[in-house]
């Protein structure tokens, strides 16, 4: 081959190529062109406690995982507050135990005292009923043998021993009288000692309740020193460090924020005009700012209008509104970062004619 043809052959190789160029990264002249905004989620991490920063693992830049410790609040009063609320459980708890304890001797002790006395009240009435079922009957004795001893029938020695055993039946009912009186005056302790054994019984419920409380103030504790350590929730790349160490910051206020590249996403406005021309789940060509052509899915569409970006010249003169699309795009290597600039084009076929 001559010099000549390899010319022509070089320059017809440059024309092709360059053609292909234009037709894979320009978009053709009918296509509806929206420029949107790249992004992605950032999550700013904070602590859920106040006080002073003191130790902060992370700079900007630096790769993170989910789970990874991020800083550490100073917790020495939290820290001694835990303490104190585990001892007040301890001591609640062995409180308790005592409380149940006694609550079980007086209920076992009073309950058998109280089985005892009732049993020793009946045995004295009884006794009573027996002893004064016998004095009547030797009062009957005695009124006949001191009638026949006056007619002479029975001697005086017989007269006086019917008054002895009179005298001796009336004596064996006051005893058994008073016995009676002791084992009730018995049974009446006995039944205060089960009056006590239900004070014991409350007693046990409230230091329970004090126990319980004292035992959810020291998890309390517990997990309030817990938040002195602030874990990265997400996996991705420090953005931010919103605060420095030894900075006193607020509960909730950011330390680092973080950003999430594995999902990235561009947001384009699109002119309610053509609002019927895209729907969920389409999908679209993105063009990134170094040229680089790709898909992506409509994963949302507004539902609310939002601001004008151009004029309807037309006899309606009107503002024309947009409508927010989201599209998916993938981030190989996480080349795409949040703010850059995108080329979202809708393909003649899909517009809505005007």
């Amino acid at each position: 081959m001559n010099a000549r043809n390899r010319v022509f052959l070089l320059l017809g190789l440059l024309t092709a190529g360059s053609l292909i160029w234009y037709l894979t990264t320009v978009r053709h002249a009918s296509d509806l062109q929206l420029i949107g905004t790249v992004d992605a989620n950032e999550v700013m991490v904070s602590a859920k406690i106040p006080g002073r920063i003191q130790t902060l693992t992370v700079d900007e830049g630096q790769e993170v995982k989910a789970g990874q410790l991020i800083a550490v609040i100073e917790s020495d009063d939290l820290s001694a507050a835990r303490q104190a609320a585990e001892a007040t459980a301890a001591s609640q708890k062995w409180k308790l135990g005592e409380t149940v304890e006694t609550e079980r001797q007086t209920r076992g002790e009073t309950g058998s005292a109280t089985v005892n006395a009732e049993a020793q009240v009946r045995a004295a009435k009884a006794s009573l009923a027996q002893a004064e079922a016998n004095y009547e009957h030797q009062k009957a004795d005695t009124s006949r043998t001191v009638a026949l001893a006056q007619q002479g029938i029975m001697s005086q020695q017989a007269k006086d021993d019917a008054a002895t055993s009179l005298e001796a039946s009336r004596a064996a009912v006051e005893t058994a009288r008073e016995n009676v009186a002791a084992a009730e005056a018995s049974l009446r302790q006995a039944r205060a000692h089960e009056l006590l054994a239900t004070v014991a019984a409350r007693t046990v419920d409230s230091t329970r309740g004090e126990a319980e409380n004292a035992r959810a103030l020291a998890e309390q504790a517990k997990v309030q020193l817990g938040y002195a350590q602030v874990f990265a929730p997400v996996s991705g790349r420090v953005n931010v460090r919103a605060a420095r160490q030894g900075e006193v910051v607020a509960a909730g206020a950011a330390i680092v924020t973080i950003m999430d590249l594995t999902q990235t996403w561009v947001y384009a406005p699109l002119p309610e005009t053509q609002a019927d021309s895209v729907q969920l789940g389409d999908s679209l060509r993105v063009v990134m700012p170094s040229g680089t052509a790709l898909q992506g899915k409509v994963i949302n569409k507004s539902a609310q209008a939002d601001f004008a970006t151009q004029r309807d010249v037309s006899s309606r003169k009107r503002d024309i509104k947009t409508v927010q699309i989201k599209l998916l795009i993938d981030n190989p290597g996480e080349r795409y970062v949040a703010g850059m600039t995108a080329e979202v084009y809708i393909p003649k076929a899909r517009l809505v004619k005007q």
